[in-house]
């Protein structure tokens, strides 16, 4: 006999399928599966696929040259057989299908064929196997290279935050993994601004949990003081930009920032020197900025790879205002000459 079942709207596409369901024999002699037998070419079962120039489901006769991987050799399939626990003759079928993606039978509407054996060769009885369910077909898709497995669409209502101005402008939708939000870097002062990201409803998928996250889009720390350095000249990269060095004194405004200085006065970043026999006694200021180590390093000559903090018998800080400190580093001057400098490391 010969169980068809077309399978409502599915056609075949490339990925992995899984196939269950239960057959059942009482005749011992022959069984539909028994040990002794080749699950895949003793019996002719499993997917078929319809030719639409024929959409009929085939009869299989004595031959299984109606399943797939019978029509196309580059599907494979893997079949799995395990007996069920209690009286009679009852078996659990699974079958693994890999469909490739160049298979020349997707986009068949899918069916399902199963043919028991007409009669047992050695004693001619007839085989009583019968097909259970229920009929379970899962099914992964094959992920390719054309494009994202997934993308969501979503909205920024609420956001304070301006693409373009703000950070770098997202796509249209979000791709499955990672999306990073990129904030754009500018002279602007502007204080802290949100981007409100909430994943939007769609019949493609179903959101469990929260789909709102809220991002903060914060200056960098610099912008604040080269508002209050600057002025109307803040937004001027000539003046106020990172690398500009508006009064002349080979440090950079970052390193102006950094070392607490005047940028619009050619200064030290010492900001006192003493000596008091036998210690010299140096102070700077610097900035408590995450990432960012100011310390001193002294040499008796100018020439490398003299210089280090071997020579320092103290570094600590003696005063605090806001996030500025004030640094005291004592070196024993005990050589004809010394020279100090700072190292700044990010």
């Amino acid at each position: 006999g010969v169980c068809k079942l077309q399978f409502d709207d599915l056609v075949l596409e490339a990925g992995t399928y899984t196939l269950s369901f239960y057959v059942g024999d009482a005749d011992t002699n022959y069984l539909f599966y028994a040990v002794h037998t080749d699950p895949e070419t003793g019996n002719h079962v499993g997917l078929t696929a319809i030719d639409p120039q024929n959409p009929v489901l085939p009869d299989m006769g004595s031959t299984s040259d109606s399943l797939i991987h019978q029509l196309d050799p580059g599907i494979t399939a893997n079949f799995s057989v395990s007996a069920v626990p209690g009286d009679g003759e009852w078996t659990q079928w699974a079958i693994e299908y890999t469909v490739p993606s160049d298979s020349p039978m997707l986009g068949r509407p899918l069916g399902f064929l199963f043919r028991k054996p007409s009669r047992n060769a050695a004693f001619e009885t007839r085989s009583t196997g019968a097909f259970d369910g229920p009929l379970v077909l899962d099914f992964v898709p094959a992920l390719t290279n054309a494009g994202p497995a997934f993308a969501a669409d979503y909205t920024t209502a609420g956001s304070t935050a301006t693409p373009g101005a703000d950070y770098l402008p997202l796509p249209a939708r979000l791709a499955e993994g990672t999306n990073s939000i990129i904030p754009v870097t500018d002279l602007i002062e502007e204080g802290g601004e949100q981007l409100v990201f909430s994943l939007a409803a769609s019949s493609n998928y179903y959101i469990s949990g929260s789909a709102t996250a809220v991002v903060s889009v914060l200056d960098h720390p610099m912008d604040g003081w080269r508002a209050a350095q600057f002025g109307t000249n803040a937004t001027n990269p000539a003046v106020a930009g990172d690398t500009a060095n508006p009064d002349g004194d080979s440090n950079l405004n970052t390193m102006e920032w950094i070392l607490a200085t005047d940028p619009l006065a050619a200064d030290s970043p010492f900001t006192s020197t003493t000596f008091n026999d036998p210690n010299w006694i140096i102070t700077y200021t610097r900035r408590k900025i995450p990432g960012v180590s100011v310390y001193a390093e002294v040499a008796s000559a100018l020439a490398p790879p003299a210089w280090g903090t071997g020579a320092i018998s103290y570094e600590g800080v003696i005063g605090v205002n806001g996030d500025v400190e004030t640094v005291a580093v004592i070196v024993p001057f005990d050589l004809d000459q010394r020279f100090i400098q700072l190292q700044i490391e990010e």
